[in-house]
């Protein structure tokens, strides 16, 4: 695994966890936009928020 990968990989945690600790008290919305959208990050955050996990394509 590339190093950019395994680093992507603690920042999702990271901001995952972040999520989690505040669902209570704070309203987010995950939203993917364009091809280089982080799949992981907003499919994740939007997991624990108990919401949706949308995403824009470029065409």
């Amino acid at each position: 695994m590339k190093e950019d990968e395994l680093m992507g990989d603690t920042f999702t945690m990271k901001v995952i966890s972040l999520v989690r600790r505040n669902v209570k008290n704070t309203r987010l919305f995950a939203i993917g936009l364009g091809d280089g959208a982080r799949t992981s990050l907003v499919t994740g955050v939007a997991r624990v928020g108990g919401g949706k996990s949308p995403f824009v394509r470029n065409e």
